[in-house]
């Protein structure tokens, strides 16, 4: 069954589409016009609250003598939680404050010949937007919030005042404006946006995460590695063919190995055969001759050497495919390894018992038996020991083979495990072998589900590592 392919860029178009709705339903809600700076908070139910907040320090001082004030003022402060100044006009404006409303219980006023023209009175009071609600920082710490309000009782004729409240932070601040609901929408909205988007998010990137380690799993030679191509996007059709490509590589390199393990077979028996007539020559030519003959059995020699571990180089990756890794212990697999190594005399092991892995015995013995060989060759002198050890770290268990010779150089190390390459172009076949015994390991230890690293020793010397999976309990 097929399922409907929507394309990743459809997606992302979605999710920006059904974000954009959430914050245009935000803004829809919660957008002041015509304000800037700190004044964007005053919206208009802000407005109305500090309205109502200055009326009521307003309308008891109005009632009251100017000596009481200090009184009052230390009251509401104790409510509001912030401290209060009061200047009282000298004269009541023309008409209202912004956003202010006619004063309770206010007379109309007098129209008397003797009272200055309207135009007069308010070219001499100050004009509406002069006495508007206004937020500004404070001279030292803080914020100043200025509220201009008409109080009038009793029948009396009104009066103007600007009560000014003073927030020592932005908490105080936002507390007596009174947005904590506002606040609290906000935060929400961006909440539930994230959650939103958090799920399309994390699905990308573990799909990501997961085609990266496949891929990594296959630069290390571990072809058979394939990933999941279920999605109907990009991701699916980029999965599709990373899945096509390693097998295409699996076929083709199989085939390379199998026809190098072939001709490798045939070439050997050939060889043999030579062999046995050198040995055959020897007891019918001259002693002059014996030379050139031991030169041409030598040649024959170093041939078979090769084409031996170029035939065993092949079937490393082949034979991981015919049997499943087994649990192995590391101990006397080691012990057993050191000694026909090196009769266990230049070898330290260091190795806990009971420590075991996942692998497959044979190719394991093989990459560590080559490490041996190597580290003894190029160890600097008889009595150089080579160091073997093995930590378990988590699920992991770390076996190191190292040693104090002259080392590798820094610019061939990323180059080690590569078919026929040696460090050092100078060395003869005698020291440096064929090239190939690094790159037995490589195979060897990834066909057991493990890597290989190699670096130089700090003091010198070298040494190869090898990860590779721990044994559960038995």
């Amino acid at each position: 069954m097929t399922g409907v392919r929507i394309p990743l860029y459809a997606r992302f178009a979605l999710w920006s589409a059904l974000n954009l709705l959430l914050i245009a339903g935000l803004a829809y809600a919660y957008a002041p016009r015509d304000q800037t700076g700190l004044n964007l908070l005053l919206t208009q139910s802000v407005r109305e609250r500090l309205l109502a907040i200055a009326r009521n320090v307003a309308d008891e001082l109005y009632n009251v003598d100017i000596a009481q004030w200090p009184d009052v003022i230390a009251q509401h402060q104790d409510i509001a939680h912030v401290r209060f100044g009061v200047r009282a006009l000298p004269r009541p404006p023309a008409g209202p404050f912004v956003g202010e409303p006619p004063p309770r219980d206010a007379p109309p006023p007098d129209s008397s010949p003797h009272d200055p023209p309207p135009s007069a009175r308010a070219a001499a009071t100050p004009g509406p937007r002069d006495f508007d609600i206004g937020i500004h920082g404070a001279v030292r710490t803080g914020y100043d919030v200025s509220i201009p309000v008409i109080a009038a009782g009793h029948g009396g004729p009104p009066r103007g005042y600007v009560v000014s409240a003073h927030a020592d932070d932005g908490f105080a601040l936002l507390r007596l404006l009174g947005l904590g609901r506002e606040i609290a929408f906000i935060a929400v909205a961006l909440l539930l946006s994230a959650l939103l988007w958090w799920p399309f998010i994390w699905q990308i990137t573990r799909r990501i995460g997961t085609l990266a380690a496949a891929t990594a799993q296959m630069s290390r030679g571990r072809l058979d590695t394939r990933v999941a191509d279920a999605r109907r996007d990009e991701l699916g059709e980029l999965a599709q063919a990373i899945n096509s490509m390693a097998q295409r590589l699996d076929v083709l390199l199989s085939g390379q190995r199998q026809f190098v393990a072939d001709v490798a077979h045939e070439v050997i028996s050939p060889i043999a055969r030579m062999q046995i007539g050198l040995g055959i020559l020897e007891g019918r030519i001259a002693p002059s001759e014996m030379t050139a003959l031991n030169d041409v059995r030598d040649d024959l020699e170093q041939m078979a050497g090769m084409l031996e571990e170029l035939l065993l180089f092949s079937r490393s990756g082949m034979e991981a495919h015919r049997a499943a890794p087994v649990r192995v212990e590391l101990a006397p697999l080691i012990e057993k390894l050191i000694g026909e190594e090196s009769g266990g005399t230049r070898v330290n092991c260091d190795v806990t018992q009971g420590v075991a892995v996942t692998a497959h015995p044979a190719m394991l013995a093989r990459a560590l038996a080559n490490l041996i060989r190597n580290a003894l060759r190029y160890a600097n002198g008889a009595a150089q020991r080579v160091d073997v050890s093995a930590r378990r770290e988590g699920e992991r268990v770390k076996l190191r083979v190292s040693d104090r010779g002259p080392g590798v150089p820094e610019s061939a190390l990323a180059r080690l495990g590569e078919p026929f390459f040696r460090p050092e172009i100078d060395r003869s076949r005698a020291t440096g072998g064929f090239g190939l015994g690094l790159a037995i390991v490589r195979r060897c230890v990834v066909a057991c589900d493990g890597e290989v690293n190699f670096r130089n020793r700090e003091g010198g010397g070298f040494e190869a590592e090898l990860d590779l999976p721990l044994a559960s309990s038995m």
